[in-house]
């Protein structure tokens, strides 16, 4: 069985512990408000493909590092309100997935602000992302596992959700208004698995610490 191969099963055998319910918390605190937040989610767009990513500055735009791609790769930014840049990426960390694109120009945008914590289990957080044709799509998850599956490629935590493609690279904010993870991966069945391809309602995020660690250098 190759590597590859390894992970999915390892991972759909995790995620079917995760949907029975295994375990439980006591965390149950929820952001209620969203729509202040979309203005500092970012559509990425560049090298035929798109993804997504959030303002921690009018310039810098924090991703997932299999989104920025290498650096010095160049992209382009649009915010929700349709102002766009050009920007490049300046750091990318591919073990912890994630990335910084500096943009060419400041944007009219409001910062988010990051949690540089640990994801616990149960946590309820709000996605923002640009899955499909879509923009600017928020999604309420629950964070189902802290615990990564065996040979992840990633530090991920899974969350229940109808994570899609597109939403890499997002936000994932906790209840206190602050973004503690970043859109990683969405587990999906394997087309020769189990009868068939589908979204299994379970994704993966990357805490945002590496990202806190390279800013303050």
């Amino acid at each position: 069985m190759t590597k590859s191969k390894t992970f999915w099963a390892a991972a759909i055998a995790w995620a079917a512990v995760v949907m029975l319910g295994g375990c439980t918390s006591a965390h149950s605190e929820t952001l209620h408000d969203i729509k202040p937040f979309v203005s500092g989610a970012a559509f990425i767009t560049g090298h035929g493909g798109h993804g997504s990513g959030f303002f921690t500055s009018p310039n810098m735009v924090v991703t997932a590092g299999h989104v920025a791609g290498n650096v010095g790769d160049e992209w382009q930014i649009t915010t929700s309100s349709g102002q766009s840049a050009t920007g490049h990426t300046i750091w990318s960390d591919r073990g912890a997935d994630l990335a910084v694109i500096y943009l060419s120009a400041p944007l009219a945008v409001k910062p988010m602000k990051v949690n540089c914590g640990v994801i616990s289990l149960d946590e309820n957080l709000v996605l923002i992302g640009n899955p499909f044709d879509l923009q600017f799509v928020t999604l309420r998850v629950r964070v189902a596992s802290d615990k990564a599956p065996p040979r992840a490629p990633f530090p991920i935590a899974l969350v229940q959700g109808l994570v899609q493609p597109g939403m890499s690279g997002g936000p994932a904010i906790d209840a206190s208004g602050r973004v503690i993870g970043v859109v990683s991966v969405y587990l999906s069945v394997p087309d020769k698995m189990m009868g068939g391809g589908g979204n299994m309602g379970i994704g993966g995020i990357v805490p945002v610490r590496p990202y806190c660690e390279w800013l303050a250098g």
